[in-house]
């Protein structure tokens, strides 16, 4: 793909409203109101899109000096363990403070993701209160990110918990959506400077809709790999160049089909 949507780009899209206010008090000059930025956490599916919003909150933070101390390193993420393998844990425990190397102690953001205990339920494990002590000592220095997966068990206990520790709020990461398809369709094909006709836009939301690439968790970056890959046929088919208009009988003029894998995302685009 000629470029991806930036990073601040898709953020606005998702979980905009939350940012936008951090961001505001953030740039406040009053560092007792800074301290009121709450850690999130995330009901999503792990994709594009939360590495978009997980990137543009963490930039919130470092940008506008909401640490006194900044290290080299400012964003950590990982996935929280779900092993019989203590060893995995005390890498996972220790990663903030190997990545502070020389500092006392790591100072950013550290997205954890509880995307290994999808359909489990991690409130009955003996690790969550583990989780919780490390969460609790780092409150001060560390903003946290919870990548709450959909089908977590217990996912509603799993997020009063941590309100129980640090101050938090959720924000629900959706698909991109069949509403938001059309957008995003004309925004890929003005990367290159080819123009969509009206028909054109509605004969591809149609075909997107139906073989239900919006609902992948990675949504956002499969349309757009699949537009690059209709762009690749339309100009070997009809010569296009920037500037060029495209009609629905152009798209049903192409000798393949848009084909799409939910289950494993391997294949997008046309299928010979």
């Amino acid at each position: 793909m000629k470029e991806d949507l930036k990073e601040n780009e898709v953020a606005n899209l998702f979980g905009q409203e939350i940012l936008r206010k951090i961001e505001s008090v953030a740039k406040s000059g009053c560092k007792e109101l800074k301290k009121t930025i709450p850690n999130i956490s995330l009901l999503c599916e792990r994709g594009e899109d939360v590495k978009a919003f997980n990137k543009r909150y963490e930039s919130i933070i470092t940008e506008n000096h909401i640490f006194s101390v900044r290290g080299a390193q400012t964003y950590l993420e990982l996935k929280f363990p779900n092993s019989d393998i203590e060893r995995d844990y005390q890498l996972f425990f220790q990663s903030p403070k190997i990545l502070a190397g020389l500092q006392n102690c790591f100072y950013g953001v550290f997205a954890i993701s509880f995307e290994e205990w999808e359909g489990q339920d991690l409130i009955k494990s003996d690790r969550l209160n583990r989780l919780l002590d490390f969460i609790s000592s780092n409150a001060d220095n560390i903003y946290f990110i919870f990548e709450i997966p959909n089908d977590l068990a217990s996912k509603e206990e799993l997020i009063n918990i941590l309100k129980k520790r640090i101050y938090v709020e959720m924000v629900e990461l959706n698909p991109i959506g069949v509403n938001r398809t059309r957008n995003h369709i004309k925004r890929f094909f003005d990367e290159y400077g080819i123009e969509l006709e009206e028909d054109a836009i509605c004969y591809l939301e149609q075909e997107i809709e139906e073989i239900e690439l919006i609902d992948s968790k990675n949504g956002l970056k499969l349309l757009g790999i699949a537009t690059e890959n209709i762009l690749f046929e339309l100009c070997y088919k009809y010569g296009l160049k920037k500037g060029d208009q495209v009609s629905v009988h152009m798209l049903k003029e192409l000798d393949n089909i848009l084909v799409y894998n939910k289950e494993t995302e391997h294949r997008i685009g046309f299928s010979v």
